[in-house]
């Protein structure tokens, strides 16, 4: 799951710094390092360090990578497509609680980059 989100954060922001990811993600430094060396080895993601101040280092998503996501998301697509109808849900109501939730922590989210 940890690699899926690196994945989609990198299609959004791309390239980002290590900092900027770690600071987004929420994940320990520590953590981030080996999810980026296996995302590396594996050529989902390249990484290089800035040549005027090598304490940054950037990240990209490659092509493998943006296929290997496209995969996932059109699975989860497919999977949870056929949800609402199995299970009666009423996608409205789903969708509204939705949208407040992520107002809620968009709001968080503001707040944490305040301090």
């Amino acid at each position: 799951m940890s690699r899926f989100w690196v994945l989609n954060k990198l299609s959004l922001d791309n390239p980002i710094t290590m900092s900027q990811l770690q600071k987004e993600l929420l994940l320990s430094p520590g953590t981030l390092t080996g999810l980026i060396d296996n995302l590396v080895e594996d050529n989902l993601v390249k990484r290089w360090r800035d040549d005027n101040d090598r304490r940054l280092v950037f990240l990209l998503l490659t092509d493998k990578g943006y296929n290997l996501l496209e995969e996932i998301l059109h699975y989860r697509t497919t999977l949870l497509s056929n949800i609402p109808a199995e299970k009666n849900i009423d996608i409205t109501l789903l969708n509204n609680n939705l949208k407040e939730i992520l107002s809620v922590l968009k709001a968080a989210h503001h707040d944490y980059e305040g301090e």
